[in-house]
């Protein structure tokens, strides 16, 4: 167990293992790159995510789980099953395919987000 994990815990606000899978994410959402020490609404939106749904067989332990802004997680990934798209089992490359799935979501709602900002402002009948 290293220092800082060890120190976030023993502040009695993280469980030894969140901290520790905080701490190979470098505090950072792993689909995303969101710094959860950035803002408060960034802390508050942390999460810990089954990268293969355990409802799709993922399992509990630390290699299939990765750590997650609330809207990568909830909003975005959902119940997606990376290894519906990955021949692999290789965590890192289980994390890419959520990366490029988050993105494709995301460019998807700034379209819609778009098409709603026309019609507020009047530009699209």
């Amino acid at each position: 167990m290293n220092n800082i994990a060890q120190k976030l815990a023993e502040t009695g606000k993280w469980h030894i293992n969140t901290a520790m899978l905080s701490e190979r994410a470098d505090h950072k959402c792993e689909y995303c790159g969101l710094d959860f020490f950035e803002s408060v609404s960034n802390y508050k939106s942390f999460q810990i995510d089954h990268i293969i749904p355990t409802s799709s067989g993922g399992s509990n332990d630390n290699e299939n789980k990765a750590v997650s802004c609330k809207t990568c997680n909830m909003d975005l990934k959902s119940r997606w099953n990376p290894a519906t798209v990955c021949d692999s089992k290789d965590r890192k490359k289980l994390i890419e395919a959520v990366k490029k799935y988050v993105k494709s979501r995301e460019d998807f709602y700034e379209e819609e987000i778009l098409q709603m900002k026309n019609i507020v402002n009047g530009e699209i009948k």
